[in-house]
């Protein structure tokens, strides 16, 4: 979680084909899915309505220096900044 939000702050674009490989890796997707960065996009948004945030957030804290950071981390917080995410 905390690296998305890295990655998103720097504006990184991300490779679709290669992720789509790794989904296919993990038995996420079949070999037979095209998918698009809207099919990522939606992907991430049922993932975040599933994550349980407040455990997200113990299990970073002692990685970071300021834990207030972490203030904002919620299901809105992340399905609002996975608009910007780009693969172009």
């Amino acid at each position: 979680m905390y690296d998305y939000v890295f990655y998103l702050s720097r504006n990184t674009q991300f490779n679709l084909p290669h992720l789509r490989e790794k989904l296919i890796d993990s038995q996420y997707i079949d070999t037979n899915i095209i998918i698009s960065c809207d099919d990522i996009k939606k992907m991430l948004i049922e993932r975040f309505n599933e994550i349980d945030f407040e455990q997200a957030k113990e299990d970073v804290i002692p990685f970071i220096k300021d834990p207030s950071v972490l203030d904002i981390w919620s299901k809105e917080f992340f399905i609002a900044i996975t608009d910007q995410l780009n693969n172009e």
